[in-house]
């Protein structure tokens, strides 16, 4: 998936904020919520972080269901999410 584009990130953040129960208005404290998805014949349960930060928001978005997860997902790696083979080696986590 390519990275959204700058101009969508409040769209998305308040979107994924009122599926959460978040207040979408409160942009100076941190918040945390969760929210449920239908994927495939079951649902699929995510969890929602957001930070304050110095040009916006700052969200993480956490797949807690990992066993509803397709096969290509279980082989996730550094790799996969930008990390270069050099900060791969210096990593506790990627052999």
């Amino acid at each position: 998936m390519q990275p959204i584009s700058k101009e969508w990130h409040s769209t998305v953040l308040s979107r994924i904020k009122v599926l959460s129960d978040l207040d979408i208005a409160e942009r100076r404290i941190p918040q945390d919520g969760r929210f449920r998805v239908k994927y495939k014949d079951g649902t699929l349960t995510c969890a929602f972080s957001i930070m304050p930060a110095s040009h916006g928001e700052d969200a993480v978005l956490r797949v807690l269901d990992k066993e509803t997860l397709s096969e290509k997902f279980h082989s996730l790696s550094l790799d996969v999410v930008g990390f270069s083979r050099k900060k791969r080696a210096l990593s506790p986590l990627h052999p």
